[in-house]
């Protein structure tokens, strides 16, 4: 397995500057490639990075936000061959498919129906389901955030993505052997991973890698504390914080 890093922004700020990009990260399994939480700047992080669209076979969403989501029509454009080809999936809670949590009204829909009708296999999940496709299995885990349908993946029995999910009981028991967390600030609020979430995770499992992405501005301002208390409950040695571009060989365990 490999890891592509075409961003590693969140929120708001960096959403809007790109200053961090907000891209997401491609995950590749033996040649192909499936994009998770496509939010900004995805295709050229694509084009940057040099993959081919053909090794594309699908798009993961945790949740309805832009930062998160806000590509993924362009992103099925791509895979899609410009909308010539009908192939791929989609696997993504209910509110990407329709803008909405409740049905009533349609809030926010970068997921056009347009482009809902060029992929071949779309899935609308919630915690507890487990689609196979290719050469993933992909299962959905519990989020805890502001978007109430948000969720989080685990990818192949390997890799852990809680998304933008705050702390909830028995989160633990969703670590594998590699888990990316996101990081918007040291401390506060309820429905974001922060360094004291990730921390009181860490303290009680033992992964064999630990990546921090999807990291805010006030994350930044504060990732100097954040790793002064990470380094106190876990190996400094397994924790790597991401820059834009960073690719990741899991299968090597070294870094490109």
């Amino acid at each position: 397995m490999k890891l592509y890093f075409l961003g590693s922004g969140n929120g708001r700020y960096y959403f809007s500057t790109q200053i961090r990009k907000t891209a997401g990260l491609a995950v590749e399994v033996d040649g192909k490639v499936i994009i998770v939480d496509p939010g900004g700047s995805t295709l050229l992080s694509l084009r940057n990075m040099k993959i081919d669209r053909n090794k594309i076979k699908g798009i993961l969403v945790t949740h309805n936000h832009p930062d998160h989501v806000n590509d993924i029509s362009m992103v099925v454009e791509f895979m899609t061959e410009n909308g010539r080809k009908k192939k791929g999936f989609v696997i993504a809670p209910e509110s990407v498919y329709t803008g909405t949590v409740d049905g009533s009204t349609c809030d926010y829909l970068p997921f056009s129906f347009y482009h809902q009708k060029l992929v071949k296999n779309t899935y609308r999940v919630e915690e507890g389901d487990t689609v196979n496709e290719d050469n993933f299995k992909i299962e959905v885990i519990k989020a805890v955030h502001y978007e109430p349908k948000a969720v989080g993946y685990i990818i192949n029995d390997t890799l852990t993505i809680f998304g933008d999910s705050y702390y909830y009981k028995g989160m633990e028991d969703n670590v594998r052997d590699v888990v990316i967390f996101n990081y918007s600030a040291y401390s506060g609020g309820k429905y974001h991973t922060t360094a004291e979430v990730i921390a009181k995770v860490l303290s009680k499992t033992e992964p064999k890698k630990v990546i921090i992405s999807w990291i805010s501005k006030t994350g930044d301002m504060q990732i100097n504390k954040t790793k002064e208390l990470l380094y106190s409950v876990f190996e400094k040695e397994k924790i790597l914080f991401v820059k834009d571009g960073l690719v990741v060989d899991l299968s090597q365990r070294t870094l490109i």
